[in-house]
Protein backbone atom coordinates (compact mmCIF):
# COMPACT_ATOMS: atom_id res chain seq x y z
CA UNK A 1 0.00 0.00 0.00
CA UNK A 2 3.11 2.59 0.67
CA UNK A 3 4.56 1.69 -2.82
CA UNK A 4 0.75 2.70 -4.11
CA UNK A 5 1.48 6.15 -2.54
CA UNK A 6 5.25 6.76 -3.68
CA UNK A 7 3.55 5.94 -7.14
CA UNK A 8 0.86 8.26 -7.57
CA UNK A 9 3.59 11.33 -7.13
CA UNK A 10 3.83 10.71 -11.18
CA UNK A 11 0.32 11.63 -11.48
CA UNK A 12 -0.62 14.20 -14.23
CA UNK A 13 -1.59 17.70 -12.64
CA UNK A 14 -4.77 17.32 -14.21
CA UNK A 15 -5.86 14.59 -12.45
CA UNK A 16 -5.00 15.86 -9.10
CA UNK A 17 -7.54 16.13 -7.34
CA UNK A 18 -9.49 13.11 -8.11
CA UNK A 19 -5.47 10.88 -6.99
CA UNK A 20 -5.85 12.49 -4.05
CA UNK A 21 -9.09 10.82 -2.97
CA UNK A 22 -7.52 7.72 -3.91
CA UNK A 23 -4.72 9.02 -1.55
CA UNK A 24 -7.12 9.14 1.40
CA UNK A 25 -8.44 6.10 0.86
CA UNK A 26 -5.16 4.24 0.90
CA UNK A 27 -4.06 6.36 3.43
CA UNK A 28 -7.06 5.23 5.60
CA UNK A 29 -6.51 1.88 4.89
CA UNK A 30 -2.68 1.93 6.38
CA UNK A 31 -4.54 2.73 9.82
CA UNK A 32 -2.02 2.51 12.45
CA UNK A 33 1.43 1.25 9.54
CA UNK A 34 1.18 4.97 8.29
CA UNK A 35 2.87 7.77 10.39
CA UNK A 36 1.80 11.42 10.81
CA UNK A 37 4.69 12.92 8.56
CA UNK A 38 3.99 9.86 5.83
CA UNK A 39 0.62 11.67 5.54
CA UNK A 40 1.60 15.04 5.38
CA UNK A 41 4.86 13.78 2.97
CA UNK A 42 2.27 12.30 0.55
CA UNK A 43 0.43 15.31 0.33
CA UNK A 44 3.22 17.49 0.04
CA UNK A 45 4.64 14.67 -2.89
CA UNK A 46 1.77 13.97 -4.91
CA UNK A 47 -0.33 17.08 -4.44
CA UNK A 48 1.14 20.29 -3.26
CA UNK A 49 4.82 20.22 -5.66
CA UNK A 50 3.06 18.99 -8.90
CA UNK A 51 0.78 21.74 -8.58
CA UNK A 52 3.04 24.94 -8.42
CA UNK A 53 2.36 27.52 -9.58
CA UNK A 54 5.06 28.44 -12.51
CA UNK A 55 3.05 32.01 -12.66
CA UNK A 56 1.76 33.22 -9.61
CA UNK A 57 -2.51 33.54 -10.43
CA UNK A 58 -3.92 36.80 -9.32
CA UNK A 59 -5.13 37.69 -5.60
CA UNK A 60 -8.74 37.81 -5.85
CA UNK A 61 -11.45 39.97 -3.71
CA UNK A 62 -13.58 38.40 -1.37
CA UNK A 63 -17.18 36.81 -3.10
CA UNK A 64 -20.04 37.79 -0.67
CA UNK A 65 -22.35 35.84 -2.96
CA UNK A 66 -20.26 32.78 -2.60
CA UNK A 67 -20.37 33.32 1.39
CA UNK A 68 -24.43 33.92 0.65
CA UNK A 69 -25.36 31.01 -1.06
CA UNK A 70 -22.86 28.59 -0.34
CA UNK A 71 -23.27 26.54 2.93
CA UNK A 72 -20.41 27.00 5.13
CA UNK A 73 -21.29 23.64 7.06
CA UNK A 74 -18.53 21.60 5.47
CA UNK A 75 -16.32 23.73 7.28
CA UNK A 76 -17.22 22.33 10.43
CA UNK A 77 -18.37 19.25 9.59
CA UNK A 78 -15.87 17.88 6.89
CA UNK A 79 -12.95 16.25 8.70
CA UNK A 80 -10.89 15.38 5.65
CA UNK A 81 -7.05 16.99 4.45
CA UNK A 82 -9.00 17.63 0.85
CA UNK A 83 -11.97 20.10 0.11
CA UNK A 84 -15.08 17.91 -0.69
CA UNK A 85 -16.22 17.97 -4.65
CA UNK A 86 -18.27 21.28 -4.11
CA UNK A 87 -16.46 23.08 -1.71
CA UNK A 88 -16.00 26.73 -3.26
CA UNK A 89 -13.78 28.62 -1.51
CA UNK A 90 -14.98 32.88 -1.36
CA UNK A 91 -12.21 34.10 1.04
CA UNK A 92 -8.18 33.15 1.78
CA UNK A 93 -8.33 32.07 -1.82
CA UNK A 94 -4.78 32.39 -2.48
CA UNK A 95 -1.63 32.05 -0.43
CA UNK A 96 1.48 29.78 0.23
CA UNK A 97 2.20 26.79 2.15
CA UNK A 98 5.13 25.14 3.84
CA UNK A 99 6.03 21.74 5.82
CA UNK A 100 6.39 22.77 9.19
CA UNK A 101 7.52 21.15 12.81
CA UNK A 102 5.94 22.57 16.22
CA UNK A 103 8.62 22.07 19.28
CA UNK A 104 7.00 22.29 22.33
CA UNK A 105 8.53 24.42 24.93
CA UNK A 106 7.70 21.81 27.35
CA UNK A 107 6.84 24.28 30.12
CA UNK A 108 3.09 23.89 30.16
CA UNK A 109 0.67 22.12 31.11
CA UNK A 110 -1.04 21.33 27.88
CA UNK A 111 -1.88 17.72 26.61
CA UNK A 112 -1.89 15.97 22.73
CA UNK A 113 -0.72 18.08 19.90
CA UNK A 114 1.02 20.86 22.43
CA UNK A 115 3.73 18.51 23.73
CA UNK A 116 4.79 18.60 20.26
CA UNK A 117 4.51 17.59 16.94
CA UNK A 118 6.93 17.30 14.06
CA UNK A 119 4.56 16.71 11.10
CA UNK A 120 2.47 19.94 10.26
CA UNK A 121 1.98 22.00 7.45
CA UNK A 122 1.15 25.66 7.30
CA UNK A 123 -0.79 28.09 4.95
CA UNK A 124 -0.40 32.17 4.83
CA UNK A 125 -2.88 34.06 3.12
CA UNK A 126 -4.81 36.79 2.27
CA UNK A 127 -8.28 37.19 3.57
CA UNK A 128 -8.71 38.82 0.16
CA UNK A 129 -7.28 40.93 -2.54
CA UNK A 130 -5.33 44.27 -0.99
CA UNK A 131 -6.02 46.88 -3.20
CA UNK A 132 -9.64 47.67 -2.30
CA UNK A 133 -9.95 46.32 1.24
CA UNK A 134 -6.41 46.73 2.54
CA UNK A 135 -3.99 43.79 3.53
CA UNK A 136 -5.69 41.42 5.97
CA UNK A 137 -3.52 38.22 6.87
CA UNK A 138 -3.99 34.72 7.92
CA UNK A 139 -2.77 31.67 9.17
CA UNK A 140 -4.06 28.49 9.09
CA UNK A 141 -2.11 25.18 10.86
CA UNK A 142 -2.42 21.14 10.25
CA UNK A 143 -1.28 19.19 12.43
CA UNK A 144 -1.26 15.18 11.82
CA UNK A 145 -1.72 12.04 13.76
CA UNK A 146 -0.09 8.13 13.11
CA UNK A 147 -2.46 6.14 11.38
CA UNK A 148 -6.45 6.57 10.94
CA UNK A 149 -7.02 9.65 13.23
CA UNK A 150 -7.77 12.99 10.91
CA UNK A 151 -5.38 15.97 11.74
CA UNK A 152 -5.87 18.78 13.98
CA UNK A 153 -6.87 22.25 12.35
CA UNK A 154 -6.91 25.67 13.43
CA UNK A 155 -7.25 29.17 11.53
CA UNK A 156 -5.97 32.50 12.90
CA UNK A 157 -6.15 36.20 12.27
CA UNK A 158 -4.63 39.67 13.21
CA UNK A 159 -8.32 40.91 14.13
CA UNK A 160 -11.52 41.27 11.29
CA UNK A 161 -10.20 43.67 9.77
CA UNK A 162 -7.60 45.05 8.11
CA UNK A 163 -3.85 46.10 8.32
CA UNK A 164 -4.81 48.91 5.82
CA UNK A 165 -1.42 49.84 3.84
CA UNK A 166 0.47 48.20 6.08
CA UNK A 167 1.92 44.94 4.09
CA UNK A 168 3.98 43.34 6.96
CA UNK A 169 2.10 39.62 6.90
CA UNK A 170 3.95 39.03 10.67
CA UNK A 171 3.05 42.77 12.10
CA UNK A 172 0.51 41.97 14.79
CA UNK A 173 -0.01 38.53 16.37
CA UNK A 174 -2.49 36.04 15.01
CA UNK A 175 -5.13 34.66 17.30
CA UNK A 176 -8.02 31.49 16.87
CA UNK A 177 -10.39 34.34 18.84
CA UNK A 178 -10.23 37.65 17.87
CA UNK A 179 -12.77 40.91 18.48
CA UNK A 180 -15.41 42.09 16.42
CA UNK A 181 -15.24 44.74 14.52
CA UNK A 182 -17.97 47.81 13.93
CA UNK A 183 -17.21 48.05 10.19
CA UNK A 184 -20.96 47.08 8.26
CA UNK A 185 -19.00 44.80 5.83
CA UNK A 186 -17.32 42.69 8.52
CA UNK A 187 -20.93 42.58 10.05
CA UNK A 188 -22.37 41.22 7.19
CA UNK A 189 -20.26 38.38 7.19
CA UNK A 190 -20.41 37.58 10.79
CA UNK A 191 -23.72 37.61 10.37
CA UNK A 192 -23.36 34.82 7.93
CA UNK A 193 -20.92 33.03 9.84
CA UNK A 194 -22.72 33.07 12.45
CA UNK A 195 -25.59 31.05 11.26
CA UNK A 196 -23.58 27.89 11.19
CA UNK A 197 -21.63 29.09 14.61
CA UNK A 198 -22.77 30.70 17.51
CA UNK A 199 -19.45 32.34 17.90
CA UNK A 200 -18.15 33.34 14.34
CA UNK A 201 -15.04 35.10 15.94
CA UNK A 202 -13.53 32.14 17.48
CA UNK A 203 -12.21 28.48 15.92
CA UNK A 204 -10.92 26.21 19.08
CA UNK A 205 -8.38 23.96 19.80
CA UNK A 206 -10.05 22.21 22.67
CA UNK A 207 -9.43 19.04 20.16
CA UNK A 208 -5.69 19.39 19.89
CA UNK A 209 -5.55 18.29 23.36
CA UNK A 210 -6.90 14.84 23.01
CA UNK A 211 -4.25 13.07 21.64
CA UNK A 212 -1.12 13.42 20.60
CA UNK A 213 1.04 12.47 17.49
CA UNK A 214 1.43 9.02 17.84
CA UNK A 215 -2.64 8.70 19.21
CA UNK A 216 -1.67 8.15 22.78
CA UNK A 217 -5.49 9.12 24.28
CA UNK A 218 -5.10 11.68 27.23
CA UNK A 219 -6.79 10.85 30.10
CA UNK A 220 -7.36 14.44 31.18
CA UNK A 221 -6.83 16.79 28.29
CA UNK A 222 -5.92 19.71 28.07
CA UNK A 223 -6.15 22.99 26.01
CA UNK A 224 -6.06 26.74 26.00
CA UNK A 225 -8.97 28.62 25.02
CA UNK A 226 -6.82 31.24 22.92
CA UNK A 227 -3.62 30.73 21.40
CA UNK A 228 -1.16 33.22 19.75
CA UNK A 229 1.18 32.82 17.09
CA UNK A 230 3.60 35.64 17.08
CA UNK A 231 6.49 36.42 14.91
CA UNK A 232 10.06 36.16 17.01
CA UNK A 233 12.23 39.53 16.99
CA UNK A 234 14.86 38.06 14.50
CA UNK A 235 12.81 36.73 11.79
CA UNK A 236 14.26 37.97 8.50
CA UNK A 237 11.35 39.31 6.80
CA UNK A 238 11.32 42.32 4.22
CA UNK A 239 7.59 43.16 3.21
CA UNK A 240 6.07 45.78 0.61
CA UNK A 241 2.93 47.44 -1.11
CA UNK A 242 5.26 46.77 -4.21
CA UNK A 243 5.53 43.35 -4.29
CA UNK A 244 3.40 40.53 -4.17
CA UNK A 245 3.30 38.64 -0.06
CA UNK A 246 3.66 35.41 -2.13
CA UNK A 247 7.39 36.28 -3.14
CA UNK A 248 8.32 37.70 0.21
CA UNK A 249 7.12 35.12 2.00
CA UNK A 250 8.62 32.77 -0.21
CA UNK A 251 12.14 33.97 0.36
CA UNK A 252 12.35 32.63 4.23
CA UNK A 253 13.92 29.37 4.24
CA UNK A 254 13.84 25.97 5.80
CA UNK A 255 14.60 25.90 9.10
CA UNK A 256 13.82 29.52 9.79
CA UNK A 257 11.99 29.65 13.45
CA UNK A 258 8.39 31.73 11.70
CA UNK A 259 6.27 31.60 14.89
CA UNK A 260 6.24 31.25 18.50
CA UNK A 261 3.42 30.02 19.90
CA UNK A 262 1.25 31.19 23.02
CA UNK A 263 -1.84 29.81 25.01
CA UNK A 264 -4.25 31.77 27.45
CA UNK A 265 -6.67 29.93 29.67
CA UNK A 266 -8.70 32.03 32.26
CA UNK A 267 -8.30 31.45 35.49
CA UNK A 268 -12.24 30.29 35.90
CA UNK A 269 -13.99 27.70 34.20
CA UNK A 270 -13.33 27.21 30.84
CA UNK A 271 -16.90 25.52 30.29
CA UNK A 272 -17.95 28.55 31.89
CA UNK A 273 -16.42 31.41 29.81
CA UNK A 274 -17.08 29.46 26.28
CA UNK A 275 -21.00 28.91 27.61
CA UNK A 276 -20.98 32.73 28.20
CA UNK A 277 -22.48 33.96 24.57
CA UNK A 278 -20.99 37.77 26.03
CA UNK A 279 -17.61 36.93 26.47
CA UNK A 280 -17.24 36.05 22.95
CA UNK A 281 -19.69 39.16 21.73
CA UNK A 282 -17.62 41.76 23.90
CA UNK A 283 -13.94 40.13 23.77
CA UNK A 284 -12.06 43.51 22.98
CA UNK A 285 -8.50 44.68 21.37
CA UNK A 286 -7.78 45.22 24.90
CA UNK A 287 -8.73 41.97 26.72
CA UNK A 288 -7.23 40.07 23.96
CA UNK A 289 -3.84 41.94 24.30
CA UNK A 290 -3.73 41.35 27.67
CA UNK A 291 -4.62 37.80 27.43
CA UNK A 292 -1.98 37.50 25.25
CA UNK A 293 0.38 39.37 27.91
CA UNK A 294 -0.79 36.73 30.39
CA UNK A 295 -0.15 33.67 28.13
CA UNK A 296 2.34 30.92 28.16
CA UNK A 297 4.96 29.89 25.87
CA UNK A 298 3.66 26.78 24.43
CA UNK A 299 6.60 26.30 21.33
CA UNK A 300 7.71 27.35 18.17
CA UNK A 301 6.91 26.59 14.57
CA UNK A 302 9.97 25.87 12.21
CA UNK A 303 9.88 25.53 8.79
CA UNK A 304 10.98 21.99 7.11
CA UNK A 305 10.56 23.38 4.22
CA UNK A 306 10.44 26.34 1.59
CA UNK A 307 7.10 27.94 1.10
CA UNK A 308 5.50 27.07 -2.37
CA UNK A 309 2.46 28.61 -4.12
CA UNK A 310 0.08 25.55 -5.12
CA UNK A 311 -3.09 25.03 -6.83
CA UNK A 312 -3.91 22.32 -4.27
CA UNK A 313 -2.95 24.55 -1.48
CA UNK A 314 -5.26 27.53 -2.94
CA UNK A 315 -8.62 24.94 -3.73
CA UNK A 316 -7.67 21.51 -2.54
CA UNK A 317 -6.07 22.06 0.94
CA UNK A 318 -8.97 21.79 3.68
CA UNK A 319 -8.27 23.16 7.27
CA UNK A 320 -11.79 22.40 9.41
CA UNK A 321 -12.55 24.55 11.87
CA UNK A 322 -13.78 23.56 15.47
CA UNK A 323 -17.03 25.72 16.47
CA UNK A 324 -17.67 27.29 20.14
CA UNK A 325 -20.62 24.40 20.19
CA UNK A 326 -17.71 21.44 19.71
CA UNK A 327 -15.55 23.02 22.15
CA UNK A 328 -18.50 22.85 24.46
CA UNK A 329 -19.16 19.28 23.65
CA UNK A 330 -15.53 18.25 24.51
CA UNK A 331 -15.46 20.33 27.39
CA UNK A 332 -18.61 18.58 28.68
CA UNK A 333 -17.14 15.06 27.92
CA UNK A 334 -13.90 16.00 29.61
Amino acid sequence: MKKSIVMMAAASMFMVFPVMENLQADTDGLKSDITACEKRDALWDTQLLPTEHAVLPPLEDISVMKLIFNSLKPKIQHQGDVAPEDWDKAIHKRGVVAKVKFISSEIHSYTGQFEGNPCALIRLSLTYSPKKRGFAPGVALKMFHHGDQPSNNVSLLTGLSSLGDNHNFFQKPFSNFVPFEKDFGIKIINFIFGIYAKAPNYIGVQNFGLKTVDNFVEESPVSPMQIFLVAPKELNYASSSERDFRESLKDIKAGTKIFEVYGYSPSESLREVLNDKKYSKELSHEQSAKNLENAELLGTIVLESDFIASEFGDLGLFFQHESLKDSNAILNKN
